[in-house]
């Protein structure tokens, strides 16, 4: 999945864009660092490369560029510390409303953003050619796309969960595929039974990310 979105980034930014440099708008706002740190290094290269890039995330770019805008959402950060507690604890019964709190913080993730002062001069006064954005509980970002009028390439940095497969249009029948909340506990060798309490656990799953 990241090598199609970084040939898709760069055939975008080849068409129609030969004698000029392309303005990329990098939106990877999920508080885990885990989300930014693979996208950096194709952000750095096409700044290299003479692009223009706006990168907004939680975190500072470790390697500075003259065409490489970094754009820090702080009140993100003190999200990745109530992830983590959550992540870290067994999925059981009573790990559903965790797993609520941790769909909600989407929208804590989106209204800091869009709330961001740096942000919102951007959006009043600069357009963009192509936005990388991870989608990760803030597909609600995806009005941005309508508001600058440019393509997409949505990414995903997590792995096969019911919602990204569905997005993404996976193939992977809840009957033998673990979804990752559940990946500690079971897999492909499932019982029946096992196979439908699995499925009845992702639908319910499905249900609190709506």
């Amino acid at each position: 999945m990241f090598y199609n979105a970084v040939a898709f980034v760069l055939l975008a930014i080849a068409v129609g864009q030969r004698v000029q440099a392309a303005r990329i708008l990098s939106i990877f706002g999920h508080q885990g660092p885990s989300q930014y740190v693979f996208i950096e290094p194709l952000l750095e290269q096409l700044a290299e490369r003479g692009h223009y890039v706006t990168s907004i995330t939680n975190f500072e770019q470790n390697v500075k560029h003259g065409n490489l805008r970094s754009i820090v959402v702080s009140e993100n950060k003190y999200l990745y510390e109530a992830l983590q507690h959550a992540t870290n604890k067994p999925f059981d019964k009573e790990n559903f409303d965790t797993n609520g709190k941790i769909f909600t913080n989407g929208y804590e993730i989106a209204t800091n953003i869009l709330k961001n002062s740096m942000i919102r001069h951007i959006m009043q006064n600069e357009r963009f050619d192509v936005i990388l954005l991870d989608f990760i509980f803030c597909e609600s970002l995806y009005g941005l796309v309508q508001h600058f009028d440019a393509p997409v390439v949505g990414v995903s940095t997590i792995g096969s969960t019911v919602s990204i497969d569905g997005l993404m249009g996976n193939s992977a029948p809840l009957s033998y595929v673990a979804n990752l909340a559940m990946a500690h506990r079971y897999d492909e060798n499932m019982t029946f039974w096992q196979r439908c309490l699995h499925i009845g656990l992702c639908f319910s799953l499905n249900i609190l990310s709506l």
